[in-house]
């Protein structure tokens, strides 16, 4: 199955999947949240409804499955290449072992404008300075039309897939200095281009952060992100919306919970739910799972895939 960004596929699955309404004493309204200068603030550019959705078994179809397709694009993105920079930051903790007197000055190593290649005609400029004791690191990255390893986000699903990057991103977290990876790691961006199989193209704005836990076999991310189009029509955004994918043997658990906003609807939050969502690798679409959607209004639905 080729992934794209075309939405007439997404709208012919819609009638596979199962969705239980409920209808809650609980009551809530949404607000327009205030605006803020902060440019990496996803609610800048977002452009839709910000009151509770209302949930009827369509809308929770659409709501859904948007969701779904936004959230799982962006594991690519920390996969930020380091081999220069920590082979810099390991030869500066070996000079602070034999300079006692220069520890203070020694303990962060500026790695500024190392280029990496992806084959294709693109690059990675990473500026990025790297405690070599703690391995603790801060900077900025900027991806040239980089192409991205060339799996789809949390899935690992590679059939016809490419990405490629454009843009650039604060970057924060913790290096592994005997792998060489980030085993933390926070990018704020402000519309930074994601261009699908050269053709479908989303813009993103705002911040994610990971953390991996078990030898990578956990990843933990958080979202607070808007994603338009190229003409700055808004498709969603995610606020505290936090994924947890665990890696298996036969494929990828995923368990969900934060509020999303569908433009032409409003928001809801996703609930811990009681069957956590899961993916064969190689695959695109969940096996099985339970999504829960709750519209703060008095209304929530199970979505059974």
């Amino acid at each position: 199955m080729k992934v794209t960004r075309n939405r007439c596929l997404f709208m012919k699955l819609l009638s596979i999947f199962t969705v239980f309404i409920l209808f809650l004493m609980a009551s809530g309204c949404g607000k327009d949240p205030a605006a803020s200068p902060n440019p990496y603030d996803p609610f800048s550019v977002y452009h839709g409804k910000v009151t509770p959705a209302e949930i009827t078994s369509h809308d929770v179809r659409q709501i859904v499955f948007e969701m779904y397709l936004n959230a799982t694009q962006f594991g690519d993105i920390h996969d930020v290449p380091l081999g220069e920079n920590v082979d810099q930051a390991r030869k500066n903790s070996g000079a602070r072992k034999d300079d006692a007197d220069g520890l203070m000055e020694l303990s962060a190593v500026r790695t500024k404008g190392i280029e990496y290649t992806d084959g294709n005609g693109g690059s990675l400029i990473s500026d990025i300075d790297i405690d070599s004791m703690t391995g603790k690191a801060q900077g900025s990255i900027t991806w040239n039309n980089y192409r991205l390893n060339g799996s789809y986000g949390l899935l690992c699903y590679e059939e016809n897939y490419e990405c490629v990057a454009k843009g650039s991103a604060l970057v924060s977290g913790v290096v592994d200095l005997q792998r060489g990876v980030f085993t933390q790691i926070t990018l704020s961006f402000y519309e930074l281009k994601l261009i699908f199989n050269n053709s479908g193209e989303v813009v993103v704005t705002g911040t994610i952060a990971w953390d991996f836990d078990d030898g990578d076999m956990t990843e933990n991310m958080t979202l607070d992100v808007t994603i338009n189009d190229v003409d700055d029509k808004t498709y969603g955004m995610f606020k505290n919306f936090k994924i947890t994918a665990v890696k298996g043997d036969s494929g990828i658990s995923l368990e969900m919970s934060g509020r999303y906003y569908y433009p032409d609807l409003g928001f809801v939050d996703v609930l811990a739910s009681p069957d956590l969502v899961f993916v064969e690798y190689d695959s695109f679409w969940p096996v099985y799972g339970v999504i829960v959607v709750d519209n703060t209004a008095g209304t929530a639905a199970f979505y059974d895939f």
